[in-house]
Order: structure tokens, then sequence, then C-alpha cells
């Protein structure tokens, strides 16, 4: 699941004083050293290298290439496997209102509908978000700042739109096992979040679990 929601600004600074904790514990490890040479990868051309082949004749399904199992574990490895990251983000879950226009929530089978967005994306579009692949925690005055990169990653139009629409529905029904994924709300759903945020004075939280 990933789930994006509009929280009390004044929550932050201790959820914000909680993840750099758990990122200070990570820093250094060699799973973020692994982190990191995979986004050098992903910025350097990797998110335009072939994620998916038909392996055989007739086979209803693409198969995941190296590029792909590779931008997986970019995904995966982008915040702490720790248990101090995941209490952060049961906090931060627990805030969030039950539905409305302040929070979107996406759920895909064996694959991350955050990873799909960025895959769809592509490294230039997912750059303009914040975060690490659809984890953020966002104070008010942050919501703001980044607004505009939200309006130019996820505002899109035309060609531009269906293209990657059309990459992030690949990633959910080929890497993962969900073809009917309603994957314009994965554009359309954290935009309207961040909007009613910047307009409301709250802050932004967005959390991807795994159940």
């Amino acid at each position: 699941m990933w789930a994006i929601a509009a929280i009390d600004d004044a929550e932050v600074p201790v959820l914000k004083a909680g993840l750099e904790a758990a990122m200070a514990e990570y820093f250094g490890t060699e799973a973020f050293a692994r982190y990191v040479e995979l986004m050098a990868w992903w910025g350097g051309g990797g998110d335009s290298e072939e994620f998916f082949f038909e392996p055989v004749p007739g086979w209803p399904w693409l198969q995941p290439t190296a590029a792909a199992e590779r931008f997986a574990s970019l995904v995966d490895l982008a915040n702490p496997n720790s248990d101090a990251y995941d209490d952060l983000a049961c906090r931060c879950m627990r805030l969030m209102p039950d539905g409305g226009e302040g929070a979107f929530a996406a759920t895909a089978r064996k694959a991350s509908p955050a990873a799909a967005l960025h895959y769809g994306l592509g490294a230039a579009g997912s750059a303009l978000l914040p975060g690490r692949f659809g984890e953020f925690l966002l104070s008010h005055a942050e919501v703001l700042s980044v607004v505009a990169g939200f309006e130019q990653a996820l505002a899109l139009t035309g060609q531009h739109r269906s293209r990657v629409i059309e990459r992030a529905r690949r990633w959910l029904a080929e890497f993962g096992d969900v073809p009917d994924a309603d994957v314009d709300e994965l554009l359309d759903g954290p935009l309207r979040v961040v909007r009613l945020a910047a307009k409301s004075g709250q802050g932004v939280v967005g959390v991807v679990a795994w159940y």
C-alpha cells in the first residue's frame, strides 16, 4: 500500500526527529551504499533500459528484465528496514484521515504503486518529487516549497501523460499482478492531497507499507 495524507503541521517536528534518527542509523550501512549505487544507475540512464520482454511466443505475461529487478531493489533500499523506521511509519499512518480529499491510498498485489509511478515518470520526472520513492514527511513550509515540483511531475496532459500511465500500468501488471489498477489516480491522488495541504496550512506524509 502507498498512502499519502495531509496532517496537522504541529505533528511534523516530532515525526521528523524520529525520521532523522532512523536515517542516521541507516547511513553507512552496506544497504545504503547499494542504494547510492543503484541511484547512480537510475539517474544515469538506467530508466531508459528495457525493463520487460516477451520470453516465449504466446506467453500471456511479459518477463521482468535485470533492469526491472534492479529498480525494484532500488525502491526497497531507499528507506531503512529497521524497527525504528517501521514504528515511525506506523505513527504516521495513525495520523492519516480515513478518506476524504486530504488522503490518498493505492494498493497492489506483489508490486508497489509508488514504484509503478516512479518507473512511469522516469528518473527526471521522479526527481521532481520529494523524499525517497513515495515516502516523505513535509512541514507546511516544505509543502509550499515542493508543490510546484508536484505540479510539474504529475499535472500531465496529452501524450506525456499517456506515456507515464502506460509505463506505470505495465509495472503493476507485469512486475506485480494488477492489470486493472486505477493508474490515473497514482498521478491525480498525490497531487490532490498536496494542493489541499498547501491551501489549508497542513503538512503531508507519504508511507509505503507491505502486508
